[in-house]
C-alpha cells in the first residue's frame, strides 16, 4: 500500500557503506505537498546521502521510500520515470558545456518529454526571465559565472515540470558574492508552491523559506521543527554546537 497523502514518506532507512559505515542510521520523516524542508548538519552527517536516495541515485540497504504515491524501491517502479517526476540541482552544475544555455534548457523537453522545440523554447525564455539571465540564452556554460551557471540548472530542472525539487549544497560551490543571487531564486521557487527538500548550510535562506528544519547528526534526524525552535533549541548540544559554528 502507498500513502499519496505527502509528497515524501520514508521510513526507517538505512544505508550501509563497507567497513560497517552507517551512512543513514533509521531515517524516517513525512514531507507534504507544497512543504519546503531544509536539512541541516555537518559534513558526513548523512544529508546528501538521504537526498540521493529520494531518486536512487543511491540504493538502500533497508526500510521504505515513497515519492508522491509512489514506492520508489518496488522491482516495478523505474528510476527513469522516477526521475522525470523529481529535478534535483547539485553542488557542481553539471551543465552540457558544448550546448548554449537554452539549448542545456531545452534538451530534456525535446529528448525525454517529446515536447516540439517551439514550445520547449518558449518554456525555457520564462524560465531564464525567472532565473534572471535571459539575455544568456545563446552563450555557453563558459561564459557565465558559476551562480549564472547554477541558475541555468534550477531552470533546466524546472523545464522538465517536476512535482518535487531536491537541492544538494546548490551554493557551497559558489563565491560569496554569487550565493545570494541563486537563493533568491531557489525562494522564488519555495513561494510559488513547490515541494523542496534543500540541503543547505545557508540559515538566512532556511529562516526565509523553509516550513520545517530537520538537523541530522550521525546518519540519524535528531530534530525536526519549525525554524523558529531549531534556533531556539537549547535541549540538543550538537544541535547548538553545528549552529554555532555556522553562524
Amino acid at each position: 500500500m502507498t500513502d499519496k497523502k505527502y509528497a515524501v514518506r520514508a521510513r526507517d532507512i538505512y544505508k550501509v557503506y563497507p567497513n560497517d559505515i552507517k551512512a543513514l542510521n533509521g531515517v524516517s520523516l513525512n514531507v507534504d505537498y507544497g512543504e519546503v524542508l531544509v536539512i541541516i548538519g555537518a559534513s558526513g552527517s548523512g544529508k546528501s546521502t538521504f537526498l540521493r536516495t529520494l531518486n536512487r541515485l543511491e540504493e538502500i540497504n533497508s526500510g521504505s521510500i515513497e515519492i508522491l504515491g509512489t514506492n520508489i524501491f518496488n522491482k516495478k517502479t523505474k528510476p527513469t520515470k522516477l526521475r522525470a517526476k523529481i529535478g534535483m540541482v547539485f553542488q557542481h552544475f553539471n551543465l552540457f558545456p558544448h550546448l548554449t544555455v537554452m539549448e542545456n534548457i531545452t534538451i530534456g523537453q525535446i529528448k525525454v518529454q517529446k515536447i516540439n522545440k517551439k514550445n520547449a523554447v518558449d518554456m525555457a525564455t520564462v524560465l531564464l526571465k525567472k532565473v534572471g539571465i535571459v539575455e544568456k540564452a545563446d552563450v555557453y556554460p563558459e561564459q557565465l559565472s558559476g551562480g549564472q551557471q547554477q541558475r541555468v540548472a534550477i531552470a533546466r530542472a524546472l523545464a522538465m515540470k517536476p512535482q518535487l525539487m531536491l537541492f544538494d549544497e546548490a551554493t557551497s560551490a559558489l563565491d560569496p558574492e554569487m550565493i545570494g543571487e541563486v537563493l533568491d531564486v531557489m525562494e522564488k521557487v519555495a513561494k510559488e508552491g513547490m515541494t523542496m527538500i534543500v540541503v543547505t548550510h545557508e540559515m538566512d535562506f532556511a529562516k526565509a523559506a523553509a516550513d520545517r528544519i530537520a538537523f541530522m547528526d550521525q546518519g540519524k534526524i535528531t530534530e525536526i521543527a519549525t525554524p523558529e525552535e531549531i534556533l531556539a533549541n537549547d535541549n540538543n548540544s550538537q544541535l547548538k554546537q553545528f549552529l554555532s559554528k555556522i553562524h
